[in-house]
């Protein structure tokens, strides 16, 4: 399909709802493996009641949070918002914790993108009007019939995509129409998207990965999307790869973690008789690919029919809309093995035995990648490691609410030769022969189940849960796995020392916090006396640093919670 300009996202719904009303263009499946299909003529019927709610209720909005979770309404309003002239914000709500942190995290998202609209269920809405009385929560019930439907001009920006960003707090990347078009281009040229294709996600829509591709692309390429709820996932794995057969669906992706949750949880008994052949594009992405994990991924359902040459490597990241690089579909991914030592140094020198790292491809046409020295800002030779920088029509517009002096160190990097602008990404990586391999990651930020989460955000949340933690200093970092995922560290510097039921109810009123508000484990805590976390000479706290010696056992806790 072929649009552009400022509406180009909601003319592709216009254009499928004129043509194809009666298409199903996407699927959800309801407890009980029940289905409920989405024609283009039906979601423009939706997105209109609601934008007429919109308009009812917040005439003078101009940006808007999406407080429901991965589902239809999320989808709906993404487009009500559109016809409303309201740029709808990614607002990251889980399927279960309670209603009040919910709110919160809502409201959180509303003052960090300048937002003053939250859109909600009633029940919601009444709690928010507690929580944040000083924002509109906007319910999606039916308004009276003499509010015509609204026929507002788009508004400048498609889509705001919330994202704990390169520095650490949380952030809204503005992306336009044609960033939106651009990545939906980039991803039907390196994925075998196209007419009558089937995707099946259970991502959550409030992410990148769970939004760009399974979402818009149905209405840029004409194919279809089958959701599955995220928790649905987490609870039950094999529901994703029945749903896969039962729709012969081609497309599906996921980080690491999800892959590796099917191996955990799914039995060779259970995978008899599933026939996943037509699986031809399995995308992994969104956290570090563990090569592993795609090899004992590929063995365990060769049986189904999934050939291992189904996988697509690649590297993405919200402030460049969502994928950037990719291995070509159909081609086997590339595991490389380097020296350790070497990549210490800063070097990608192929070894016999070392560190085995999956390439990521190229960068999609019409972009750009570069391995730059961050201090010289000079682009380093293939092999050598550097931070990764992208260039190309995905990139976003910035931060919104960023000061111009942020942006431009973000969003519009310069080399030393003066050539620009690009995305500095704070990744770590080299080029070898021309593909991509990512070696870590030079931003604080955690990675949890293919969301990531800022260090200080989780530090704040914490710091809430007592008042002895008014003064102490609280740092979080990353903790590496075995089974390749993150997990969380938080120590706490005890300003003064607390007997053992004071400490024990202060650790659990620590882990409640953050996981009804993040979602998340804390998995090691650990209170040291004053002066053990260790910090640069500006006084920041130095995280990697905090992670190795905890791991060495070079920490001396000052107590211990039963």
């Amino acid at each position: 399909m072929t649009v552009s300009g400022k509406g180009a996202v909601l003319s592709l719904l216009e254009q499928e709802a004129r043509e194809r009303p009666d298409r199903i263009a996407y699927t959800f499946v309801e407890p009980g493996e029940r289905e409920t299909g989405v024609s283009p003529g039906s979601l423009r019927a939706a997105a209109l009641a609601l934008a007429q709610a919109i308009a009812a209720r917040a005439p003078d909005a101009d940006r808007a949070v999406l407080g429901y979770p991965s589902g239809r309404r999320y989808l709906e309003a993404v487009f009500a918002c559109l016809y409303a002239g309201v740029t709808p914000i990614s607002g990251h709500v889980a399927e279960f914790g309670r209603a009040g942190a919910v709110a919160d995290g809502l409201a959180r998202t509303a003052r960090a993108t300048g937002a003053r609209v939250v859109l909600v269920r009633p029940r919601l809405a009444a709690i928010g009007r507690e929580t944040a009385p000083e924002l509109a929560w906007v319910e999606d019930g039916p308004v009276a019939p003499e509010d015509g439907p609204p026929r507002r001009r788009p508004p400048e920006l498609a889509y705001v995509q919330t994202t704990s960003g390169s520095t650490g707090a949380q952030k809204g990347v503005a992306l336009g129409d044609a960033n939106l078009l651009a990545n939906l281009r980039a991803q039907a040229q390196l994925y075998p998207i196209g007419e009558g294709s089937v995707t099946v996600s259970w991502l959550p829509m409030s992410h990148d990965m769970g939004f760009v591709g399974p979402l818009l692309q149905p209405l840029y390429s004409g194919s279809r999307s089958v959701f599955l709820p995220p928790l649905r996932f987490v609870a039950d794995p094999l529901s994703w790869l029945r749903a896969m057969a039962r729709h012969r669906a081609e497309i599906s992706g996921c980080p690491n973690f999800g892959y590796d949750h099917v191996l955990r949880c799914v039995s060779a008994a259970e995978l008899a008789g599933l026939d996943l052949s037509a699986w031809r594009c399995a995308i992994s992405g969104g956290e570090p690919i563990r090569p592993e994990t795609l090899e004992r991924f590929a063995a365990t359902l060769r049986g189904c029919g999934f050939e291992p040459t189904a996988f697509v490597a690649g590297y993405g990241l919200a402030e460049a809309t969502s994928v950037v690089t990719a291995v070509d579909a159909g081609a086997p991914v590339r595991v490389r093995c380097f020296d350790r030592d070497a990549l210490q140094r800063g070097e990608g020198v192929p070894a016999s035995a070392g560190r085995r790292l999956v390439g990521l491809g190229a960068a999609a046409a019409g972009h750009t990648l570069a391995v730059v020295d961050p201090e010289t800002r000079e682009p380093l030779a293939e092999r050598r490691v550097g931070e990764i920088w992208v260039a190309g029509p995905s990139v976003g517009a910035g931060y919104l609410g960023a000061s111009e002096e942020e942006e431009n160190a973000v969003f519009h990097a310069a080399l030393a030769s003066g050539e620009g602008p690009y995305l500095r990404t704070g990744d770590e990586g080299f080029l070898f022969e021309g593909e991509l391999f990512l070696t870590g990651r030079s931003r604080e930020l955690i990675l949890v189940r293919g969301v990531n989460h800022a260090p200080q955000d989780l530090e704040a949340t914490a710091r809430e849960a007592g008042e002895a933690l008014a003064r102490s200093r609280l740092a979080a970092a990353a903790l590496p796995r075995e089974d390749g995922e993150e997990g969380v560290l938080l120590a706490v510097e005890l300003d003064e020392p607390l007997d053992g039921d004071s400490l024990d109810r202060l650790a659990e009123g620590i882990r409640l916090r953050v996981a009804e508000r993040h979602g998340i484990e804390i998995t090691d805590l650990v209170f040291l006396p004053p002066g053990s976390v260790p910090l640069t000479g500006s006084g920041k706290v130095r995280r990697r640093e905090l992670g190795r010696r905890h791991l060495d056992g070079e920490l001396r806790p000052a107590a211990l919670a039963r």
